[in-house]
């Protein structure tokens, strides 16, 4: 009987280990369906923390000087900035009124600026060049200007329209067609998908410049993210590959390589000649670049807390206690970047109010793994946290490491947009190409660059330019 009843009480615990498992996934679903999508945690008055929930977490208590009280001005409406004329064309339209005005006093002018879009328009270039012979025989002919795409119909303006078009504004190749058609010209699907091979090729010795420069720096955040590619060897199947992003948020330079795969492989190739830190997730792909002996690995604080935030409904006083003092790290944070701390002062004031808070921290989580059941939703976050500690409390040692890998989540996003609405590379070829045209793009908005005027002047001087000047034209550089 004693046999019975132990194994029952067994099964029952089992059975409650996995009702506990199901209701946790079951919330994180409903959250991750239903919630905001904001990471943001540290809540204005009365609002709600956490995607809807009921659990309001303390303020932080971060030491600051005494606020000053704003001074409350009185609300005025809102005025429409004047247009600056210099920027565009401007077409006058004079209007008198009715009647003979030459019996009438003129006492002055009103004038009403507003904006117009005046459709764009294709337009044919021809160049007629002159031959003529010379009393010797010798036949001579005006020079041919040069064209990026010699060999093509189309020019620089349209080849760059198609890849902003494509990269930039999301824009699938199918709908690309139906835009150029409006404007009265057809571009087959095949016209549009070689536009873009013509202009990998010409920015391919720039990309690869552009990877090497990336390197050269000595803090990295990296991440990965999945991009379907239709396969070669079988028609109508596809397979999964990876853009890894490799982000400088020092100096705002982001850098994509696509691969078929997510081995380890792939970052430990990229990174064979990179001395410095990566900053990643706990991904263990990222494994074998870390232990490089040039290397070292430093994790991100936002995935960490999102263990324990999925925890709240497991062991809401654990994690809110978490949670809260990690509020209190990113309201630390806050503080240097409003107030522009320098290096060092950027440092000094991490030592002074975030060490003490890190190093509290990590006594809670060894003291509360042994109080917790490991299998559990909280004992998976303390022990993700326990296990990667080091790697997530040293960010507070340097001036130049974040606390988090958001950075380079964020310059994740437009390609995560773009793939959402033409769903698949048509090759392994093509993704790489994406890969070459996100990295310039997205430079190009993390540094203010029209990306449109950028390439477009990159096609028209990369091929009279020497390998040593091709630094010239990074969007970080260009036009300076």
């Amino acid at each position: 009987m004693s046999e019975d009843v132990v194994l029952l009480q067994k099964m029952v615990m089992e059975l409650t280990d996995v009702v506990t498992k199901l209701k946790t996934e079951n919330d994180f679903l409903k959250r991750h369906i239903f919630g905001k999508k904001s990471e943001r945690f540290i809540a204005a008055p009365g609002q709600l923390t956490f995607e809807g929930l009921d659990a309001q977490l303390p303020e932080a208590e971060v030491k600051k000087s005494e606020p000053v009280k704003p001074v409350e001005k009185e609300k005025q409406k809102p005025v429409r900035k004047p247009l600056d004329e210099s920027k565009f064309e401007v077409i006058l339209e004079e209007l008198q009124p009715d009647g003979n005005i030459d019996e009438m006093k003129y006492i002055g002018v009103e004038e009403t600026t507003y904006q117009v879009l005046v459709d764009a328009k294709i337009v044919l270039k021809k160049i007629k060049r002159y031959k003529y012979q010379k009393a010797n025989g010798e036949i001579v002919i005006a020079d041919m200007p040069y064209r990026p795409f010699a060999k093509s119909a189309v020019s620089s303006s349209i080849v760059s329209e198609v890849l902003v078009q494509k990269y930039v504004d999301a824009m699938p190749i199918y709908r690309q067609e139906q835009a150029w058609k409006r404007l009265g010209v057809e571009f087959p699907y095949t016209s549009l998908s070689d536009m873009q091979r013509m202009g990998y090729n010409l920015l391919k010795p720039l990309f690869d410049a552009f990877k090497k420069d990336i390197l050269s720096t000595n803090y990295l955040q990296v991440d990965e993210s999945p991009f379907k590619v239709l396969s070669s060897e079988k028609k109508g199947a596809s397979h999964m590959g990876y853009q890894w992003v490799y982000l400088d948020p020092v100096r705002n330079l982001i850098f994509y390589n696509y691969q078929r795969g997510r081995s380890e492989e792939h970052p430990s190739k990229m990174l064979k000649t990179f001395k410095g830190i990566i900053q990643t997730d706990g991904y263990s792909g990222y494994n074998k670049a870390a232990a490089a002996e040039d290397i070292n690995q430093i994790y991100c604080m936002a995935h960490a807390r999102r263990y324990f935030e999925r925890a709240l409904d497991n062991d809401p006083e654990r994690a809110k206690h978490f949670l809260s003092e990690v509020q209190k790290l990113y309201e630390i944070e806050r503080h240097i970047k409003e107030n522009n701390l320098t290096a060092d002062d950027k440092v000094r004031y991490r030592q002074e109010h975030a060490s003490p808070i890190l190093q509290e921290l990590k006594v809670w989580l060894d003291a509360e793994l042994q109080k917790v059941a490991p299998k559990s939703t909280i004992g998976k976050a303390i022990i993700y946290s326990k296990e990667r500690w080091k790697g997530l409390s040293i960010y507070s040692n340097f001036s130049y490491t974040e606390i988090d890998n958001n950075p380079v989540e964020r310059s994740i996003r437009p390609m995560v947009i773009g793939r959402k609405n033409y769903l698949f590379a048509g090759s392994d070829e093509s993704a790489e190409r994406a890969a070459c045209f996100y990295s310039f793009f997205i430079t190009c908005r993390l540094h203010g660059v029209n990306p449109k005027a950028w390439i477009e002047d990159v096609f028209e001087k990369i091929e009279n330019m020497k390998p040593s000047q091709y630094h010239t034209l990074f969007p970080q550089n260009w036009g300076k």
